[in-house]
Protein backbone atom coordinates (compact mmCIF):
# COMPACT_ATOMS: atom_id res chain seq x y z
CA UNK A 1 0.00 0.00 0.00
CA UNK A 2 0.82 3.35 -0.58
CA UNK A 3 2.18 5.74 2.39
CA UNK A 4 -0.79 6.47 4.02
CA UNK A 5 -3.56 4.97 1.69
CA UNK A 6 -4.86 1.70 3.06
CA UNK A 7 -6.52 -0.30 0.72
CA UNK A 8 -8.78 -3.17 -0.55
CA UNK A 9 -6.08 -4.29 -3.15
CA UNK A 10 -3.43 -4.00 -0.28
CA UNK A 11 -5.06 -6.29 1.86
CA UNK A 12 -5.60 -8.82 -0.52
CA UNK A 13 -2.08 -8.66 -1.11
CA UNK A 14 -1.59 -9.61 2.63
CA UNK A 15 -3.90 -12.48 2.54
CA UNK A 16 -1.93 -13.98 -0.53
CA UNK A 17 1.49 -13.36 1.28
CA UNK A 18 0.32 -15.18 4.64
CA UNK A 19 -2.22 -17.89 3.38
CA UNK A 20 0.77 -20.60 4.15
CA UNK A 21 2.02 -19.17 7.12
CA UNK A 22 1.64 -20.51 10.50
CA UNK A 23 2.51 -17.39 12.73
CA UNK A 24 2.40 -13.53 11.74
CA UNK A 25 4.33 -11.11 13.28
CA UNK A 26 3.32 -7.22 12.78
CA UNK A 27 5.30 -3.56 14.37
CA UNK A 28 3.90 -0.54 14.87
CA UNK A 29 0.28 0.38 14.36
CA UNK A 30 -0.84 0.49 10.74
CA UNK A 31 0.56 -3.06 10.39
CA UNK A 32 -1.14 -4.42 13.52
CA UNK A 33 -4.56 -3.15 11.91
CA UNK A 34 -3.91 -4.63 8.78
CA UNK A 35 -2.57 -8.08 10.17
CA UNK A 36 -5.64 -8.47 12.57
CA UNK A 37 -7.76 -8.07 9.57
CA UNK A 38 -6.07 -10.17 6.91
CA UNK A 39 -6.09 -13.27 10.30
CA UNK A 40 -9.53 -12.39 11.25
CA UNK A 41 -10.49 -12.84 7.01
CA UNK A 42 -8.17 -16.16 6.86
CA UNK A 43 -9.32 -17.55 10.23
CA UNK A 44 -6.67 -19.42 11.06
CA UNK A 45 -3.57 -17.89 11.81
CA UNK A 46 -1.72 -16.37 14.88
CA UNK A 47 -1.11 -13.06 15.28
CA UNK A 48 1.67 -11.71 17.36
CA UNK A 49 1.59 -8.00 16.82
CA UNK A 50 3.56 -4.98 19.22
CA UNK A 51 4.61 -1.71 19.09
CA UNK A 52 7.86 0.07 19.18
CA UNK A 53 9.20 3.20 20.15
CA UNK A 54 12.49 4.16 19.62
CA UNK A 55 12.91 7.27 21.59
CA UNK A 56 12.92 6.57 25.71
CA UNK A 57 13.33 9.74 27.18
CA UNK A 58 10.91 10.66 29.43
CA UNK A 59 10.95 14.53 28.98
CA UNK A 60 10.94 14.22 25.28
CA UNK A 61 7.67 11.80 24.67
CA UNK A 62 4.39 12.13 25.96
CA UNK A 63 1.61 9.60 27.77
CA UNK A 64 4.16 6.90 28.02
CA UNK A 65 5.72 6.76 31.97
Amino acid sequence: MKKGIPTLGGLRKTIKLIKDADIIQTWMYHADLLGTLACKLVKKKELIWDVHHSNLDKDKIKNCF
